[in-house]
């Protein structure tokens, strides 16, 4: 329950011997963590995983040509990132699969649910977006995002 109206769970204790409740304040949700920079205008950003809730990414700047941005999932990061050129670095492991989603509005979303089970809490993914692009700093045609880390929290 939400005892203090700041949005994140928080939990109550009572004690059998005196009868007084306490609450306690659950941990903040985790944001996530950018990593790198994007190259050709394209950028990433997402809400903090949180247990029994859907962890919602957003790719944007997407160029008006592209029907669709690709979201790459890894378990692990890049790090400090593989260079593809001077400006396009690779920050995800991308080995747990990849999404097309449509571009609508120079914006392309995915969301992924997150399971109400707390053997999660900690867990992370990472994520990097790409769309087409005719930015002369793409690569191959192909606009990177920066990638993001999520942890899942409570």
């Amino acid at each position: 329950a939400d005892i203090d109206g700041d949005g994140d769970p928080d939990a109550l204790a009572t004690s059998q011997t005196d009868r007084t409740v306490v609450v306690y304040e659950n941990i903040p949700p985790i944001p996530a963590e950018v990593l790198g920079a994007g190259c050709a205008g394209l950028s990433l950003s997402g809400n903090p995983m949180r247990l029994n809730s859907s962890w919602d990414l957003q790719l944007g700047s997407v160029a008006a040509t592209s029907p669709f941005g690709v979201f790459f999932v890894g378990g692990a990061a890049l790090e400090p990132g593989l260079p593809l050129t001077a400006t396009c670095t690779a920050y995800t492991t991308a080995d747990l699969g990849f999404f097309l989603q449509p571009v609508v509005a120079g914006a392309s979303t995915w969301s992924l649910a997150v399971p109400n089970d707390p053997s999660l809490v900690g867990a992370q993914l990472t994520v990097q977006g790409t769309a087409a692009s005719a930015d002369p700093t793409a690569w191959n045609g192909i606009a990177i995002s920066n990638g993001l880390r999520g942890t899942v929290g409570q």
